[in-house]
């Protein structure tokens, strides 16, 4: 995938990343362990029932997979380095991808990891009942084939630019484990009290909605990693209480500082700010099944009427740029002459009435057919920034008429109204992966994770025939129509793209941070001696 403009930037956040102010030239040590405060829980250890990109990245410090991304590009496209597969080939035919599997990889228990067990994650990745949320990725994949134990054949349905990709994509999880438990009782199993581990740790301790603690896995082929012995991560939903307990030493690393409190871990002395672009976006998804959303015109008269700008200007201290399209600006497929939707309120109240939105009876709220115009925005507990945000869209869509009722929602609640479809609108946010095909996750009208429940069936036929076309230039007009067609439909009212900031305490040597994510290089990072807690 061509993502040539982001290059620069990733460079510069690599070379933002290296050695902090005080950092030690010393040789890394062992041993230690090291705290960072999140503020949501993990919710599961099963990367396949997972709904975050937290869980996620969490996935990937636990298990393996056939083989790593790399921060740079190779030929416009993301670059991968060995994993659990030390190599692997192209066939002839431009059809398949055979993996030679590593021969010193274990699971916690013993059990030795093998082609099996790549076979078995790629079977419940498709499994529609599982509903993993990257499945859409490995629709191209028809059979995956042991050839041995080390050895495993990925045959796919045709020749596209992101076979690898799409084969690597997901850990590999332990077969022996997951298959005794009905996939109908994976969502309401304890995955914690179950899995075995073949990553660089294992997990120690789970308390719900407190902690969860990570410790060295002593079965890792690699035994040089990782450094420290235990990682923990403690929840805290409040973001002011975290950035008190991090400033205050308690807590070594504090992903997404929010953005008010950047100045203050600067002028700390003991901290330092890492950044860099993130592949995220902040929406708002407006449910088209109820009355309100149903009509895309009325969609935009909404984007038209919420004042992104000063949202931004009060709440992000230009950490932050209005998104112009879910396909967000580092992907060369991003259609930059796409314009956000500017604040013309008095333009959407025509659009409204045009609608049959009007305040029929001097109420000074609209409504139609008796059905008034009021409708409850949600978020999540624990992000200030969300919540201030909802405060003023409910006062600008408040001077149109239009009645919004704020609400917070715990996130494992939050996540499952979303699936369930089982809200008004809501406020959230993508982290995408480094290839565009994510839009049929978000917006293909068969996909679960079409939230909006948006249908259209020509971006339905474009989402789906834009990835597999090999020639850049030749899909980027398909990429293009699908952009315009979300743009023209408003499922989602996009805010903005946010540039990614962590906090890290000087104490912690080795880290490094890009847009692969806070946690990519934890294996790495170090505590000098004297140092541990």
């Amino acid at each position: 995938m061509p993502m040539r403009p982001v290059l620069p930037l990733l460079l510069l956040s690599l070379s933002q990343c290296g050695p902090p102010r005080g950092a030690s030239a010393r040789e890394p040590a062992r041993g230690g362990t090291a705290v960072i405060g999140v503020r949501a829980d993990v919710g599961t250890f099963n990367l396949y029932t997972a709904s975050t990109a937290f869980a996620q990245e969490i996935a990937d410090l636990l298990f393996l997979q056939l083989a790593r991304e790399r921060p740079e590009l190779q030929d416009g496209r993301p670059a991968f380095g060995p994993e659990l597969a030390e190599s692997w080939e192209a066939g002839d035919d431009g059809l398949s991808i055979t993996f030679h599997l590593r021969r010193d990889v274990a699971w916690s228990d013993g059990v030795p990891t093998t082609a099996r067990d790549v076979r078995y994650s790629w079977q419940i990745a498709r499994d529609a009942e599982v509903a993993f949320l990257n499945a859409d990725v490995k629709q191209q994949i028809e059979d995956v084939q042991v050839l041995d134990d080390y050895t495993v054949r990925f045959r796919f349905a045709r020749r596209y630019p992101y076979q690898l990709m799409d084969a690597v994509d997901g850990s590999v999880y332990p077969r022996h484990v997951l298959e005794p438990v009905p996939v109908a009782e994976w969502r309401s199993t304890d995955w914690s009290r179950r899995l075995v581990y073949n990553g660089p740790f294992r997990l120690e301790e789970w308390k719900r909605n407190d902690s969860f603690t990570l410790v060295r896995n002593p079965t890792h082929h690699d035994p040089a990693v990782p450094r420290l012995d235990r990682i923990v991560f403690r929840v805290v939903p409040d973001p002011d209480a975290l950035l008190t307990q991090f400033l205050a030493g308690e807590v070594d690393v504090m992903a997404d500082l929010p953005p008010r409190g950047l100045e203050r871990v600067r002028r700390s002395g003991a901290h330092r700010v890492v950044e860099y672009p993130d592949r995220y976006f902040q929406y708002l998804c407006w449910n088209s099944r109820r009355p309100w959303f149903a009509q895309p015109e009325v969609r935009r008269a909404l984007s038209l009427g919420i004042d992104m700008d000063a949202i931004l200007d009060a709440l992000l201290y230009g950490t932050a740029r209005r998104a112009r399209s879910p396909l967000i600006s580092p992907f060369a497929e991003h259609d930059g002459a796409l314009e956000p939707f500017p604040y013309r309120p008095e333009v959407a109240r025509r659009i409204l009435a045009r609608n049959g939105w009007t305040d029929s009876d001097g109420d000074s709220w609209l409504d139609r057919g008796g059905v008034p115009f009021a409708f409850e925005l949600e978020t999540n507990v624990g992000d200030s920034v969300r919540e201030d945000a909802a405060v003023m869209i409910q006062e600008q869509l408040r001077r149109i008429g239009i009645e919004v009722r704020p609400r917070l929602v715990e996130m494992s609640v939050f996540q499952r109204k979303h699936l369930d479809k089982d809200f008004d609108a809501f406020m959230a946010a993508w982290r995408v992966s480094t290839k565009p095909d994510y839009l049929e996750t978000l917006f293909h009208s068969e996909s679960p994770f079409n939230y909006p429940s948006y249908s259209d069936p020509r971006l339905d036929q474009l989402v789906r025939e834009a990835p597999f076309v090999t020639n850049f230039q030749a899909a980027l007009p398909l990429w293009r129509e699908a952009q315009a067609i979300l743009h023209r439909d408003q499922p989602y009212t996009l805010m903005y793209e946010r540039q990614a900031a962590h906090g890290v305490s000087l104490r912690l040597q080795g880290v490094r941070m890009d847009h692969l994510g806070p946690y990519a290089y934890v294996k790495e990072w170090w505590l000098p001696a004297g140092s541990e807690r």
